[in-house]
């Protein structure tokens, strides 16, 4: 059985959402699993330490998770242009809301590039 060329881009479109929408559900998972971790600490020590420390703890982690989201966020792009599909139009709206300082940051850093033997 063959593929048609229309069979194969809308296999690659779905494959594509697909991808976008398991890294934002892996992310979300580990971002709740850290502030639960930050909450209720599994280790002695952790539990010992007073609210305020359990606090500064929490701001720490939702702050790299707002980091880790907005480079999630500005991979997107790079993903989808590898792949030859367009930027879903919620990224889109979503990468707006980002400070353009921080995306020009990013980009200067090298942080996010498409990889691979072709590329």
């Amino acid at each position: 059985m063959k593929f048609s060329k229309d069979e194969f881009a809308n296999f690659v479109e779905i494959g594509t959402l697909f991808g976008i929408i398991l890294g934002g559900i892996s992310l979300a998972f580990s971002a709740l699993m850290t502030l639960y971790k930050c909450i209720n600490p599994s280790d002695l020590f952790a539990r010992q330490q007073g609210c305020i420390q359990r606090l500064v703890s929490l701001l720490n982690s939702l702050f790299y998770i707002w980091i880790a989201s907005a480079i999630y966020l500005m991979s997107i792009p790079v993903f989808t242009r590898g792949v030859g599909q367009p930027v879903p139009q919620p990224v889109t709206e979503k990468l707006r809301l980002l400070p353009q300082t921080l995306q020009h940051k990013v980009q200067e850093l090298n942080l996010i590039s498409s990889y691979g033997l072709f590329r």
